[in-house]
């Protein structure tokens, strides 16, 4: 009874049954699984492609461009938007023809202006620059006194005077003085020499012309968009920019400068409406991209598998628990 009792609890003094070790068994490849997507992933999941620009055919501009033309001309069809043209155009309703023709309005605009200018320029300004012309260049008589300036001081005298006794060797006595005629100053010189004196008194009555005549010009151009105002208007013509045209004719100019404008205003809602958009000045469309799609994984080995077949060993079973303690 004592040995069994030792061999049930291994009392000392009772030598123990050796064991035999256990074998490893040999572990199995672990197949490469992919990693799941974090949380933060699932939160901000990646944005999608951005849209494309895509350019909208010259078809379609075109007749989205006509939507908007015809319905600029049918809001200014309305008779309420063009009596309001006209009256800013200053044209009454019903419009009428002119009055008088172009050419005849022009000769009429011609007769006021002449007027005004030989009012402040008489013809009689030409009577007193002849008048002038030969006052100033009078030929001088023989016997009396006459002075003249010279080109050159000689000796410090500029002029001479003295009793004019004509002409010898090319020389004008001047009383007891001989003074070459080309030291004289020409303006005094021509009232010694006919020849000389008419063409001074030609040059002369030409340059104060000229300077009345531009006076003159003057004068007209500054009364001219007064009195053209006064003829045209109530003739039934309008000003419009630089021109005057027949009533008609600048009403139907108004009407289509309005449309080309209105129409210029409608073209971008009309082409957004189309579902068009803007970009570096071109009309089109935003499309989605199109995506390219993965390589298919059907029919691909896993991992494990394909590290089974490389060794060509299958993975050892451990041997129960049971029989190692055999």
């Amino acid at each position: 009874g004592d040995r069994a009792g030792r061999r049930a609890v291994g009392l000392p003094g009772q030598p123990r049954r050796a064991t035999r070790p256990r074998k490893s068994s040999p572990s199995k490849p672990v197949a490469s699984t992919p990693k799941k997507t974090s949380d933060a992933a699932k939160r901000n999941p990646a944005p999608p492609p951005a849209p494309v620009f895509k350019p909208a055919s010259p078809e379609l501009l075109k007749k989205l461009t006509a939507q908007a033309e015809a319905r600029a001309a049918r809001e200014l069809a309305a008779p309420a938007r063009r009596k309001a043209l006209a009256d800013k155009l200053g044209i009454k309703l019903p419009v009428s023809k002119p009055l008088v023709t172009p050419e005849q309005a022009e000769r009429a605009i011609r007769r006021l202006l002449d007027r005004e200018v030989v009012r402040k320029y008489p013809p009689s300004l030409v009577a007193e620059i002849r008048k002038k012309a030969e006052e100033k260049f009078q030929l001088q008589r023989l016997g009396q006194s006459v002075t003249v300036r010279l080109i050159a001081p000689r000796g410090g005298v500029d002029h001479f005077t003295g009793i004019y006794l004509g002409i010898r060797s090319g020389k004008a006595v001047i009383g007891p003085q001989r003074v070459p005629l080309p030291e004289i100053v020409e303006e005094d010189r021509a009232r010694l020499q006919p020849e000389l004196a008419q063409e001074k008194k030609s040059e002369f009555i030409r340059r104060e012309m000229e300077k009345l005549e531009k006076q003159r010009r003057r004068l007209a151009a500054e009364l001219e968009p007064r009195i053209r105002r006064q003829v045209m208007g109530p003739a039934g013509y309008v000003k419009v920019g630089n021109k005057w045209l027949p009533a008609p004719d600048a009403l139907a100019d108004g009407l289509a400068k309005a449309r080309k404008k209105r129409a210029a205003e409608l073209r971008p809602i009309v082409f957004r409406r189309a579902g068009l958009v803007q970009r570096q000045g071109k009309w089109g469309r935003l499309v989605a991209p199109k995506l390219v799609k993965p390589p298919s994984t059907q029919g691909a080995k896993t991992p494990g598998k394909a590290a089974g077949k490389k060794t060509g060993k299958s993975p050892a079973k451990s041997e129960p628990k049971g029989k190692a303690g055999r």
